[in-house]
């Protein structure tokens, strides 16, 4: 799924799997950079349209990855290379966020001092 074309505008199955993978009570690590890797494909390649529509669920997921609210909830033993992978990924989900849809993130006087803190 991770360089599908047709999966990233596949919403809202694409989102469902994202949340699933990082958030699920079943996931492992590798499986939530899996997911932090799909969110940020998506947005890459997402049409514009359809990622207005979807992207305050994934801008408040990718907060929580940023935060460590993702391995803190799903798993204890993440390795440090997988939670930095994740919020890496995060971070630049988070970064398409604000190019291809700066209404959603401009809407948040907060989250400016929050990612930079």
């Amino acid at each position: 799924l991770n360089r599908s074309m047709r999966a990233a505008s596949s919403f809202p199955g694409t989102v469902q799997v994202i949340f699933h993978c990082i958030f699920g009570a079943d996931t492992t690590p590798k499986l939530q950079l899996s997911g932090c890797q799909l969110a940020l494909w998506t947005c890459q390649q997402a049409e514009s349209s359809l990622l207005q529509a979807v992207g305050s669920h994934l801008l408040t997921g990718m907060l929580k990855v940023v935060r460590g609210e993702a391995v803190a909830s799903g798993l204890s033993g993440a390795s440090t290379a997988q939670a930095e992978g994740m919020r890496a990924h995060a971070y630049g989900t988070l970064a398409e966020l604000c190019k291809r849809t700066p209404l959603l993130v401009r809407a948040d006087a907060a989250l400016p001092a929050e990612l930079f803190d």
